[in-house]
């Protein structure tokens, strides 16, 4: 499994169209804070919704601080999806590179 941290994820998303998200937090968590354009699927319902995902798509993966995402990226990586690990999560994300989304 590949990490990658809060810029480097932001840098993918700015400036390779192949780069998507993923968020795995819940919903109510979604309701306080978000990245905009993320794919919302919580790691609750990873395991019967994964299929929506496409293989030829690199995904970073973000939760709150990097748990769940790391959890998330255990299960797709052995199903042949490209995926990363956002470190630290959301929560490094509203401190390094948009501070307009609220910490939790």
């Amino acid at each position: 499994m590949n990490n990658m941290s809060v810029e480097d994820a932001n840098n993918q998303l700015v400036n390779n169209k192949n780069f998507k998200i993923i968020d795995v937090r819940e919903i109510w968590e979604y309701e306080i804070a978000k990245i905009n354009n993320c794919i919302e699927l919580p790691l609750s319902r990873i395991v019967n919704d994964y299929l929506i995902l496409e293989k030829s798509v690199n995904y970073g993966i973000i939760c709150h601080s990097g748990v769940r995402s790391q959890q998330a990226c255990f299960f797709l990586e052995p199903k042949g999806y490209i995926v990363s690990n956002i470190i630290g999560g959301i929560e490094s994300w509203s401190l390094e590179i948009d501070k307009e989304i609220p910490r939790y």
